[in-house]
């Protein structure tokens, strides 16, 4: 989601830094942190373990999309929403994600018509077709298709914290603590 304009940053204030971004389910990052072969997690964590930090980085608010030609005024009933077939952007496509709590609690089911596992490729699935992609609001590209409409979904959706994650062990290291506090500057 920011990974871009923490690239540009350090490329200028720090080209010697160098990067090796990466991509796995919760579970994986914090098993790479406590093994000591990931420095920094990103992302949506539920639980963490008492040896990591936690700093949140931005809070997010979902919001659903859809091919202007299902969804014209900007707004979708509940009804309509979940009569479309859904696409899911999870590393964990089987596992239970915000979206579906909330729509369990209320008596709710979607149908998962695509599950991909980046919200990168999600943005461009719905165009043309009848899909609905619910994902958080930075996800989206800067430059959406202008078939697409972005809407706020049919239901209370609380808003997601994105947060940085360390090992304990590491709070004195300084490189890393310059680096914790880039990602919070480029991402203000």
């Amino acid at each position: 989601i920011f990974s871009g304009k923490l690239i540009r940053y350090l490329r200028s204030a720090a080209p010697q830094v160098d990067l090796q971004i990466w991509q796995g389910s919760r579970e994986e990052m914090q098993g790479k942190l406590q093994e000591g072969s990931l420095d920094l997690a990103f992302g949506v964590f539920t639980a963490t373990d008492y040896t990591l930090r936690t700093k949140t980085v931005f809070t997010d608010t979902m919001v659903s999309v859809a091919d202007k030609q299902y969804c014209t005024n900007g707004t979708m009933p509940m009804a309509d929403w979940l009569s479309h077939p859904h696409i899911l952007a999870s590393m964990k496509p089987y596992e239970a994600n915000e979206i579906d709590r909330q729509l369990q609690l209320l008596n709710y089911r979607r149908r998962i018509a695509v599950s991909v596992p980046y919200w990168q490729i999600a943005s461009q699935l719905p165009e043309g077709t009848d899909l609905i992609l619910t994902v958080a609001q930075r996800a989206l590209p800067e430059i959406l298709s202008p078939s697409l409409q972005v809407f706020t979904p049919p239901l209370t959706i609380a808003p997601l914290s994105f947060q940085m994650l360390w090992h304990q062990r590491s709070e004195g290291d300084a490189a890393l603590g310059w680096l914790r506090e880039v990602v919070m500057q480029v991402c203000d």
